[in-house]
């Protein structure tokens, strides 16, 4: 069995043994889990090179992540999957899950995040031959990752812009 359904099934094992269970946290729980257990295949999927599956899983975790308002944890998700469908060649659909990305972390206003999803923006719009655009929200990402002293940021957005430079 799956780690997700090993911990599903452990859900269902501790509602049964306790007489007062909580019937709201447990749904809380269960939607939690299957959010976090969807993006977590979906992170696998993607470690193992199946960018397509990765995208499904990704986007399976979204409606959980939404009802449960856990914006960081979306924005995470629509971010990695723009990255996967970026890499299969679903440059429109790509382009608009790091929009959605991108708009959530602004909302939300952590700097360090915002500029992971300028980044993830660059290397869509690189990968869709489009690396002038690319090179402006790359460097938007770098001057992020400098401001928030972000070494790895820095490297990350360094990357993604030479690899715009070289296309361009």
């Amino acid at each position: 069995r799956t780690a997700f359904e090993r911990c599903m099934a452990a859900l269902e094992e501790e509602r049964r043994t306790h007489d007062k269970w909580n019937a709201d946290l447990q749904g809380w729980l269960i939607h939690a889990a299957r959010a976090f257990g969807s993006y977590a295949y979906g992170f696998f999927e993607r470690s193992r090179g199946h960018y397509g599956r990765a995208a499904r899983w990704y986007t399976a975790s979204l409606p959980p992540y939404r009802e449960l308002k856990f914006d960081v944890s979306q924005a995470r998700s629509l971010n990695d999957k723009a990255y996967a469908l970026a890499l299969v060649g679903y440059s429109f659909k790509a382009e608009s899950a790091v929009k959605d990305a991108l708009r959530l972390r602004q909302r939300l206003g952590f700097g360090y995040l915002i500029g992971l999803s300028l980044n993830t923006y660059g290397i869509v719009l690189t990968m869709s031959e489009r690396p002038v655009s690319a090179e402006y929200y790359c460097r938007r990402a770098l001057a992020i990752f400098r401001r928030v002293d972000s070494p790895y940021g820095q490297m990350l957005a360094h990357r993604a812009l030479s690899e715009a430079y070289r296309r361009d």
